[in-house]
């Protein structure tokens, strides 16, 4: 957290008018070179809601929306195009949505 938050204020220093947009990221669907969901849940998605809250940042969920789509992810960790495409869709509505484009 202590890192994560380093890198937001060191933006934030060069550029006061940053605007953040932190990202759940999406589910691991088996565990892969140490990378497994209970820690996606239990420790990285906490740590993403305390940044949020703390930063007053704008938040984008690849989690919820993705956790049904196992085939999107064929080493189940990492998106093929078709799942990049699909999360480069989830933050284009939140780009929408929070006004961020237009």
């Amino acid at each position: 957290m202590a890192d994560y938050q380093a890198m937001l204020d060191t933006f934030k220093t060069v550029n006061p008018n940053v605007k953040f947009i932190l990202a759940y990221p999406p589910p691991a669907f088996e565990v892969q070179w140490g990378i497994r969901d209970s820690v996606i849940v239990n420790g990285v998605m906490p740590v993403v809601s305390a940044l949020i809250e703390k930063n007053k940042t704008y938040s984008v969920n690849f989690y919820e929306p993705l956790l049904q789509s196992p085939l999107l992810f064929p080493d189940a960790i990492h998106p093929n195009a078709q799942g990049a495409q699909e999360m480069a869709n989830i933050l284009f509505d939140v780009l929408i949505e929070t006004g961020l484009v237009k």
